[in-house]
């Protein structure tokens, strides 16, 4: 029983961490696939990362509370996460070393 219950936290946290991110990319960015399944694939592993190892350090520390401490640390990542989700460009950086149709090169 008590696996059962650790597992429906951990989903529990990754809704509330990652559940934001892609509210704001599907319905405010409103980004087409290609696009959103790269942004994901950068942020949702950065958010993880980030939010385990600040839980970590906090256990580490010794901080009392550890369900309000994890909680904190899964909303203010989730928070980062969609600010970075905002900032993310809507379309793809043209590189540098494009040309023209007519074969000589832009700048």
């Amino acid at each position: 029983m008590g696996y059962l219950l650790l597992c429906v936290m951990v989903v529990f946290l990754l809704c509330v961490l990652w559940a934001p991110t892609t509210l704001v990319l599907l319905r405010v960015k409103r980004l087409e696939k290609s696009l959103f399944i790269k942004c994901i694939a950068v942020i949702f592993p950065i958010q993880l990362v980030v939010g385990v190892s600040l839980i970590v350090i906090a256990d580490f520390i010794g901080l009392l509370n550890p369900g309000g401490y994890i909680l904190a640390i899964t909303i203010l990542t989730s928070g980062a996460g969609v600010a970075a989700a905002l900032r993310w460009p809507d379309r793809t950086i043209v590189p540098l070393n494009r040309t023209r149709k007519s074969g000589a090169p832009i700048g």
